[in-house]
């Protein structure tokens, strides 16, 4: 039986439909490139949401790569754009071997996550901490919109960010009884946007047991790296009273102490922490309360 060849598709983003930048890449499993004849098809909608190959060209692959901009307009019904199957079908000149390969186009998914640092707030909350992370997407710039749903509502706030980063939005006075602010995020793909990602954050000011205005951070970053110092600082008039208590990874108990009475504290990354962790703020008066906000950590080695 002669050996099979794996095929890997790559299509890249950002680019117009009608030029689509096309990479496939073919070599047998014990690593010899192969040539031979190229068919490249894309699935289309017709009625009834029934779906149909259509070939888009034919062509050849040479010492194991074939590159070039493809036209794929007709793959797509209309400006909704809907996600495509791509079929690459390839024989080998040399053996007559045959394989394929199918890859889901979607030009504008969104491809990354949001994560509230610190995914509530109340009245006295002054700033709102996100993040973002790839699912699949490049580097890209991010529109971000926020908007309080609840009555007193106000117009819409935008801001742009990059994937990855920390966004750190200051609460205007107006927003402070707000009952849910909803964030939108859309990365922008070449000209155009991708489909949006919703968060929801609500208001905890009945929740007597959550506080999450206490900590603050001066510059929060994405990640720390271990040997780093992570820098924040709660109020001074309660900071007498406040203890803290770093958890990581659901189950690992990295640091505690107390906050020094000047609000200032000051955590060393260690490589227990390497992962995501929560820092907590908690107070053990008769008005107990905790405040919290996320991070992650990366061994050195990572990068």
């Amino acid at each position: 039986v002669l050996p099979s060849f794996k095929i890997i598709t790559t299509i890249s983003e950002g680019q117009p439909l009608s030029s689509t930048g096309v990479t496939v890449e073919a070599r047998y499993y014990h690593g010899a490139p192969l040539s031979g004849s190229l068919l490249l098809y894309c699935s289309v909608q017709k009625r009834h949401n029934e779906s149909q190959p259509l070939q888009l060209l034919q062509s050849q692959i040479v010492d194991g790569l074939w590159q070039e901009s493809v036209n794929m307009t007709m793959c797509f019904m209309n400006d909704r754009r809907l996600a495509t199957e791509i079929l690459v079908q390839i024989r080998d000149q040399g053996t007559g071997n045959r394989g394929e390969s199918q890859v889901l186009f979607d030009p504008l998914m969104p491809g990354f996550e949001m994560v509230p640092l610190r995914p509530v707030f109340n009245s006295r909350t002054q700033h709102i901490f996100l993040t973002t992370h790839s699912t699949g997407a490049p580097a890209s710039e991010l529109g971000i919109t926020l908007q309080c749903l609840d009555d007193p509502k106000g117009p819409p706030i935008h801001m742009n960010t990059k994937l990855g980063d920390v966004l750190v939005f200051d609460i205007p006075a107006n927003w402070k009884k707000c009952g849910l602010i909803m964030v939108e995020a859309m990365r922008n793909v070449g000209k155009v946007e991708s489909r949006a990602k919703a968060l929801l954050l609500p208001n905890v000011e009945e929740v007597k047991s959550l506080e999450p205005s206490w900590i603050e951070v001066p510059s929060f970053r994405a990640s720390y790296f271990v040997g780093d110092r992570i820098q924040v600082t709660v109020p001074k008039q309660v900071a007498r009273s406040l203890n803290y208590l770093v958890v990581c990874n659901s189950r690992t108990v990295a640091s505690t102490g107390q906050v020094r009475d000047d609000g200032l504290l000051k955590i060393k990354v260690t490589t227990g922490m390497v992962g995501h962790c929560g820092l907590l703020v908690y107070s053990m008066d008769a008005k107990a309360a905790t405040d919290m906000v996320q991070f992650s950590v990366k061994d050195r080695c990572e990068v």
